[in-house]
């Protein structure tokens, strides 16, 4: 099948690459059907594009190319409905946040993954509320490091 969105233009679907999140994501509960599209070749970035909406797409990453040590403890009955046989299965990602008029104050919600079954292709996004992860973890840390003045006043 075809769909056409804003940012892609015409793309074609392929049925068994659509992932299907029943409560779709955060803000968004009646968007359920997404396909995982390269930004560039080799990015580390992805996007999220809505099959439901031609508009709304969101730019994803793996969470663990952006902090190396990151586990978020999930527990079985969290994705219970994902149909998991082998939690190797599972793949994970994050939604980044670029600002338009800063693009490198860009962040990544840690507290709230994406978890998807490979093998099923359902998802859903988690909620860490009870994890030490931020919703908004800087990609670039410290973008505009304050400046110190070249000269120190004199007292």
């Amino acid at each position: 099948m075809t769909f056409l969105t804003t940012r892609f233009g015409e793309i074609d679907v392929s049925e068994e690459k659509v992932i299907t999140i029943p409560d779709g994501v955060l803000g968004f509960p009646g968007r359920t059907r997404f396909l995982v599209l390269d930004h560039f070749r080799d990015a580390p970035f992805k996007w999220l594009q809505s099959l439901d909406d031609p508009d709304l797409a969101f730019v994803i990453a793996d969470p663990r190319s952006i902090k190396d040590d990151y586990r978020p403890a999930v527990r079985a009955s969290e994705v219970s409905d994902l149909d998991v046989k082998d939690e190797n299965d599972l793949a994970v990602v994050v939604v980044v946040t670029v600002p338009a008029e800063n693009p490198l104050l860009m962040t990544a919600n840690l507290q709230g993954p994406i978890v998807v079954n490979a093998r099923n292709r359902l998802g859903k996004q988690l909620v860490l509320a009870a994890s030490d992860y931020p919703d908004r973890y800087p990609l670039i840390p410290d973008p505009a490091p304050a400046r110190q003045p070249a000269v120190a006043a004199a007292s």
